[in-house]
C-alpha cells in the first residue's frame, strides 16, 4: 500500500464544523401483530460506534419490552413516552459497538399486540454515557413536538422520534432530515454546530394521537468529508475507505465507511488538537489499495464545515494520481 501525506494548514477559513453522524443507512420493520420484532442492518458496524434503536410497541407496559442483538450489544433505554388513549409506547435505546460485525436486532414485549422498530441506526462519533438532553410528551394534533431541548454544549447529535395511532405520513422540519418513515412511526435527526435550544417536533398527515420524543446526544466536533473515488481508467473505486489513528508503528481503526458502486463515499474529519490520522481505501477482497495521512491539529482553528473532492488511483500501481482536487468550505 502507498501513502500520501497532506496537512490540513493548506485548508481554507470556513464557518462551524458540522458533523455527519450515521454511519450507514438506517433500517426499519412493520412486523404487524406479533409480540417480537427483528431487523438487520446491511454492513458491519465499526466498534466505537453507537447504536440507537427506535420502537414503537402495541402495549402501555414500557417496562416489559427488551432490546437485544446478536453481537451481545447491551442496549440502554434513554427515553420512552407511553401514548396513554391509543394504547402504545414509544421509546429509544442505546448501545456501544464492542464487537464488529452485521447486527441483528430484537425487540419483544409479551404483552404487545404489534411490534415496529422504526429505526435501527449506527451513529458514529457520539461520547458514551447518557444523553445529554431528553424530552418526551404525547398529544391528539398533526404537529408532534416532544418539547424543547436546551444542549449544554455544541455539536450534540439530536435526534427526534414520533409514533401514531393510524397510518400517516411525516413530515420532518426544523433542520431535521428524515431517516426513516413507517405506516405509524418515523425519526429524523441533525448534527447542531452550537447549543442553541431546538424543538423535537415533526408534522403528520392529519391530526391523531401520537408520542414524540426528542434526545441530544454528546457528540465529537468533526467536519464531513465527501470523496469520489476513480481509477485512472475511469471507472470507480469499490470497497470501503477506513480511518484510523496512527501511533508510531501501530493504527488504530476508528472508523469505516463502504464506498458505494459509483465511487462514492461520505465520511469526516476529526477536529482534534494532536495525532495523525489516516484514510485508507480497501477493496472488496480486504487489499489496501492507497493510504492518506491526514495532520488535523490545525483543524481545531480553522472552522472549516465540509471538504468536497474527487482522487484518482493509478489502475496499474495503486498509486495516488496527483494532484489532489478538493472544495474547501
Amino acid at each position: 500500500m502507498k501513502r500520501a501525506a497532506l496537512a490540513l494548514t493548506m485548508f481554507l477559513l470556513g464557518s462551524a464544523a458540522h458533523a455527519q453522524s450515521l454511519a450507514q443507512p438506517s433500517v426499519s420493520h412493520d412486523c404487524g401483530s406479533t409480540t417480537s420484532c427483528s431487523v438487520s442492518l446491511a454492513n458491519a458496524t465499526t466498534v466505537g460506534n453507537t447504536l440507537l434503536a427506535i420502537v414503537r410497541m402495541g402495549t402501555t407496559n414500557k417496562a416489559a419490552t427488551t432490546v437485544s442483538d446478536n453481537l451481545g450489544s447491551s442496549y440502554t433505554l434513554d427515553a420512552a413516552v407511553v401514548q396513554t388513549v391509543d394504547g402504545h409506547s414509544l421509546a429509544v435505546y442505546r448501545a456501544s459497538v464492542a464487537t464488529a460485525g452485521t447486527p441483528t436486532l430484537t425487540v419483544s414485549n409479551s404483552s404487545a399486540s404489534t411490534a415496529r422498530i422504526i429505526g435501527f441506526a449506527e451513529v458514529s462519533g457520539l461520547v458514551q454515557g447518557s444523553p445529554d438532553q431528553v424530552a418526551g410528551t404525547i398529544g391528539s394534533n398533526g404537529t408532534p413536538n416532544a418539547g424543547t431541548l436546551s444542549p449544554t454544549q455544541s455539536n450534540d447529535y439530536i435526534l427526534v422520534a414520533v409514533s401514531t395511532a393510524d397510518s400517516e405520513s411525516f413530515t420532518c422540519s426544523n433542520g431535521f432530515l428524515c431517516e426513516q418513515t413507517l405506516s405509524k412511526g418515523a425519526f429524523g435527526d441533525q448534527d447542531q454546530t452550537t447549543a442553541a435550544s431546538i424543538s423535537g417536533s415533526m408534522s403528520i398527515g392529519a391530526p391523531d394521537q401520537w408520542a414524540a420524543i426528542a434526545i441530544a446526544y454528546k457528540s465529537t466536533p468533526r467536519v464531513p468529508l465527501s470523496l469520489q473515488l476513480n481509477y485512472s481508467d475511469g471507472t470507480p473505486v469499490l470497497g470501503s475507505l477506513q480511518l484510523s489513528l496512527v501511533s508510531g508503528t501501530s493504527s488504530t481503526l476508528v472508523a469505516s465507511w463502504p464506498i458505494s458502486s459509483s465511487g462514492a463515499v461520505s465520511a469526516y474529519l476529526p477536529i482534534v488538537t494532536s495525532g495523525s490520522y489516516t484514510y485508507t481505501a480497501v477493496d472488496p477482497t480486504g487489499k489496501q489499495l492507497q493510504g492518506l495521512t491526514i495532520l488535523p491539529a490545525a483543524v481545531a482553528a480553522l472552522g472549516l464545515h465540509s471538504v468536497q473532492g474527487s482522487l484518482t488511483l493509478n489502475k496499474s500501481t495503486d498509486a495516488l494520481v496527483m494532484p489532489v482536487s478538493l472544495k474547501l468550505q
